[in-house]
């Protein structure tokens, strides 16, 4: 029962191990997934995020003039990498993603980041950016790219 056990834990090492790394869409200068849209108003792109968010099951988190982030429980894998990373058994996961907006020459540079949240049983918070995760880096930036098309229509 030990061999087969052991057996079985090295290939899945070995599957897992070997797995194709996902490569980053882009290399922004912030580090974060990020786009310019034409749109100089702002409060015109934040309606549309948050339509958007908002059918995907978010809640706006918070929102002042440069900044607005949404927030919804962690679902599926976020759930583990939230208890591994920054949380434990007991902590409620939340997923967030911010996004801060800069006036450039062009437009406006959105750039968004991805967070997990763990909220402990005593109160205390811990949060950590899912930048370095290239799968979720590449959704952010995917989406930017989907809402900086829908802006130009």
């Amino acid at each position: 029962m030990i061999k087969k056990t052991i057996i079985f834990a090295a290939l899945s090492l070995l599957i897992v191990g070997c797995a194709p790394q996902v490569a980053k869409l882009t290399q922004t200068q912030s580090g974060s997934p990020e786009v310019v849209v034409a749109e100089k108003d702002i409060d015109k792109i934040k309606q549309l995020m948050i339509a958007e968010h908002l059918n995907h099951g978010y809640e706006i988190s918070s929102d002042t003039k440069y900044n607005i982030s949404f927030k919804r429980a962690a679902k599926g894998g976020e759930d583990y990498i939230a208890y591994f990373s920054v949380g434990n058994a007991y902590s409620t996961n939340y997923r967030e993603n911010s996004y801060t907006f800069v006036g450039v020459p062009d437009g406006t540079k959105i750039i968004g980041t991805p967070y997990i949240i763990a909220h402990m049983p005593m109160g205390q918070v811990n949060k950590s950016t899912m930048n370095g995760n290239a799968k979720m880096y590449n959704i952010i930036q995917e989406w930017l790219f989907d809402l900086r098309d829908k802006l130009k229509n």
